[in-house]
């Protein structure tokens, strides 16, 4: 086996060449190699970029939606205080209109304030 070289992994057959142009056929060889690797490394360190910017792209859309979610809780909650507001404000006219009618009037200012209701009216005319 004179002229055929074993390099781990690599077999290198060099017959019939003068010792430097051994030299630089391996060395070919062996650039082109590291030149796949090196590309092979690049490949993979792209991939590697994509794969993370597409983790960081689903967390934000996964923040977003607790968010939105959260929010929407929120709303929820605003909607039955203002249920709770609308029925405290019915509450509060419907009192009003009672207490501003006559017989209320009437009947307060007896009670609290001693009047007397007058028995004969007499109006004048001109």
């Amino acid at each position: 086996m004179e002229g055929t070289r074993k390099v781990v992994g690599l077999d290198y057959s060099v017959q019939g060449m003068s010792i430097p142009q051994r030299k630089t056929v391996v060395r070919e060889k062996v650039r082109a190699r590291e030149d796949k690797a090196v590309a092979v490394e690049n490949e993979v360190k792209g991939l590697f970029k994509y794969f993370c910017t597409a983790l960081i792209c689903m967390a934000l859309l996964l923040g977003q939606g607790v968010y939105i979610n959260s929010q929407g809780v929120e709303i929820g909650k605003m909607n039955s205080m203002i249920g709770e507001y609308k029925l405290n404000n019915d509450k509060n006219i419907i009192k009003i209109s009672n207490l501003s009618s006559l017989e209320n009037i009437e009947k307060t200012a007896i009670n609290e304030y001693n009047m007397v209701k007058p028995e004969n009216i007499q109006y004048l005319l001109r």
